[in-house]
């Protein structure tokens, strides 16, 4: 029997510990399931709402292209070559082009481009031609809340 109650009392104080309010708090919270899930709630809202301002990062345009066309002679002065029916002409572009749009709505874009063109026409003084661009545009829509921009 006296064995029995020293079991009992080593196995009680062994059972028992201090703890603090704090931790005592935090253990009945990590048991809860509901609470954990609407932490996880939260969470998955703050990415959301982090995942909407991806419409302001900066957006990258590059595009290349190429391209050769023969029209058949619809004149005597179609500019053809000696024994051919039509000229051909032959073009490469290639085009860069950054955008930003902002918290006002304003959106800033810087663009360049650059193209080659090339033609056997007879009539043509420069061949390959080289035409290039450099643009910046800013627009700032001026009647708000119409929803002129997806955004």
């Amino acid at each position: 029997m006296l064995a029995a109650i020293a079991l009992a009392a080593g196995s009680n104080a062994h059972a028992q510990q201090i703890l603090s309010l704090d931790d005592a708090v935090a253990r009945a919270l990590a048991r809860n399931h509901d609470i954990r899930i609407e932490r996880e709630i939260v969470d998955a809202s703050s990415a959301r709402a982090g995942g909407a301002f991806g419409d302001y990062d900066p957006q990258l345009h590059i595009e290349l292209g190429s391209w050769h066309r023969s029209d058949p002679a619809t004149s005597l002065f179609s500019g053809a070559p000696a024994g051919k029916v039509a000229s051909a002409q032959n073009g490469f572009i290639t085009a860069v082009s950054l955008t930003q749009l902002f918290r006002s709505g304003a959106v800033a874009s810087v663009s360049a481009s650059l193209e080659r063109d090339t033609t056997t026409s007879t009539y043509t003084l420069f061949t390959p031609a080289y035409v290039s661009s450099l643009g910046v545009d800013i627009r700032q829509p001026l009647l708000r809340s119409r929803a002129i921009d997806p955004t």
